[in-house]
Parts: C-alpha cells; sequence; structure tokens
C-alpha cells in the first residue's frame, strides 16, 4: 500500500486523495439516474400501447361504417328509383310485351306479322326504353343495355329470317331473343326487390 498524507494508505482502487476512504464502483450508474431511465421507458410503452389502441379502435370504427352504409338502399336512392320507375315502367312493360309478341309471332312463321312484330320490339327498345338510361341503379342499368343490345340484334336479322333464309338465323335469333328476355328478368327483379326494400 502506498501511504498519503494524513497516515490513511491508498487502496489500489482508490483514485485520488480527495476520495479517502471511498472506494470507486466499477460501472457505477446513480440510483436517480436508473430512476430517470425507468421512467422515461415506462412512460414511452404507455404512449405507445395508446396509439395502437388508438389506431385499433379507428380500424373498428372505419369498418363499422360501410357495413351500415350497406344494409340496405338509402331514402335517397330509392325516390331516385321511384321517380326513375314512374316514368320508365310503361315502356318497360311495351319493351316486355313487344318481345312475347315476337316470339309467338316466329312460332306461326307468318313473315308479315314477324316484320311488324320486330319493328314493335325495336322501337319499344332501341328507342323508348333507351332514353331511360342510365336507371340510378348500374346494375339495373347494364342489364337494360344487355337487353336492347340483344333485341338490336333480333331487329336486325328479323328480315333475313322473314324472307326464308330461317335456316342461317333460326338458332342466332332465338338465341338473341332469349338472352334479352333474360336481361329483361333480371332488370324486373331487381327493380321489384329494390322497391319492395324501400
Amino acid at each position: 500500500m502506498v501511504s498519503i498524507p494524513d497516515g490513511h494508505p491508498k487502496q489500489p482502487s482508490w483514485e485520488s486523495p480527495g476520495q479517502l476512504g471511498v472506494p470507486i464502483a466499477q460501472n457505477f450508474v446513480s440510483t436517480s439516474t436508473r430512476s430517470r431511465r425507468w421512467a422515461k421507458w415506462v412512460i414511452g410503452a404507455a404512449v405507445a400501447l395508446l396509439l395502437i389502441a388508438g389506431a385499433a379502435g379507428g380500424l373498428v370504427a372505419t369498418n363499422r361504417g360501410p357495413h351500415i352504409n350497406w344494409s340496405g338502399p338509402t331514402t335517397a336512392s330509392a325516390t331516385a328509383l321511384q321517380r326513375w320507375w314512374a316514368g320508365a315502367q310503361d315502356d318497360f312493360t311495351d319493351t316486355q310485351n313487344a318481345s312475347g309478341e315476337v316470339d309467338q309471332v316466329f312460332l306461326q312463321f307468318r313473315p308479315g306479322p314477324l316484320l311488324a312484330a320486330c319493328q314493335h320490339v325495336h322501337q319499344a327498345a332501341e328507342v323508348r326504353l333507351q332514353s331511360h338510361l342510365p336507371s340510378p341503379n348500374p346494375e339495373l342499368t347494364a342489364e337494360l343495355h344487355a337487353a336492347i343490345k340483344d333485341f338490336h340484334s333480333v331487329a336486325h336479322m328479323c328480315r333475313t329470317v322473314a324472307g326464308g333464309s330461317s335456316h342461317f338465323y333460326d338458332g342466332e335469333f332465338l338465341s338473341s331473343l332469349a338472352e334479352a328476355n333474360r336481361h329483361m328478368q333480371a332488370a324486373q327483379d331487381l327493380i321489384n326487390k329494390m322497391l319492395i326494400d324501400v
């Protein structure tokens, strides 16, 4: 041991005479510093948990919003459909009747009445029903556009079928007529469902 003034021995772990009798701790961290670090960590963890909980709450609220909005037609859309249907119903029904007339006359295969029936379905679908599009509902509009397109094919082939070239067009003619009627029925089902749900 080395002697230092005042007769105190100097231990190897002592740093200076100013700290006589006080050993220097290895890797010493004061209690107050440790407490501050712990407090910062706890506060940081609490803030992170709050942020995560807030984000999860926002997602739940966001997911609930669309579910509520899509539970049924809004009053505004239902009112728009009612107004549209009040104006389009007669031409819609006339197109259905004209299609039935074409089908009936085709089975009897009378060229004159067949041409007249095809002219009727052309006027009802491509002129009058078309004038009511688009409807307030995109799905309904798509079905009616598809029906009108098929009725156009029917009217286009009608002259050839009535002229006696049925072996070329019978199958296509009947297929187009059936497709047009299928789209009209799908449109009718949509209209009924939307008006009943109001």
